[in-house]
């Protein structure tokens, strides 16, 4: 398992896609490019997703005063 310690993005206008990079520990980086397509077929998921996380987190944790 890579453990990132920083994640940039980037738009390439021209390719229309989404350029993440990661850098891990020792410096090194990665690169993930997200195209327009995907990103449409993903976004979805991963809001159902933080939905029903952040749904099931409020509940479990008791209120807090501010």
């Amino acid at each position: 398992m890579v453990l990132l310690k920083r994640i940039t993005t980037q738009y390439c206008e021209n390719e229309d896609r989404i350029r993440l990079t990661g850098e891990n520990a020792d410096g090194s980086l990665m690169c993930l490019w997200l195209s327009h397509r995907f990103l449409n077929r993903l976004i979805p998921f991963l809001l159902d997703w933080l939905e029903k996380t952040s749904t099931s987190d409020v509940k479990a944790s008791p209120p807090q005063s501010i």
